[in-house]
């Protein structure tokens, strides 16, 4: 990242900010290294950084991704949004896999 390059440590914000971008442009693996990225600088991940990253798995139609990252949100003391479970509902179903779906939302 270049804000690495240049020895400055993002913000939290920053790094929400970028998440989100980067989904939005459908660069679903960069989203995903700077989600990691963010964690590794000793940022915990709010509700807004959860939300970019799973709708941007959603998007990317990585349910498992997607589930694995609700679950964690969840076990962190997060509490998911409506849009979230439909950005993981969604996912799920457009993989035709509406079952897997109901299990997940219903731990």
């Amino acid at each position: 990242m270049v804000l690495k390059v240049l020895n400055i440590k993002p913000t939290l914000v920053a790094y929400n900010v970028l998440i989100h971008g980067y989904g939005k442009q459908g660069l679903h693996k960069e989203a995903l290294e700077i989600f990691e990225g963010m964690r590794q600088d000793g940022y915990k991940p709010t509700d807004v950084t959860y939300n970019s990253i799973i709708s941007t798995m959603a998007r990317a139609q990585d349910f498992k991704k997607a589930a694995q990252l609700l679950r964690r949100m969840k076990r962190e003391g997060g509490l998911p949004t409506v849009r979230m479970y439909v950005d993981v509902i969604r996912c799920f179903t457009k993989c035709n896999m509406t079952r897997e779906g109901h299990k997940v939302i219903l731990q």
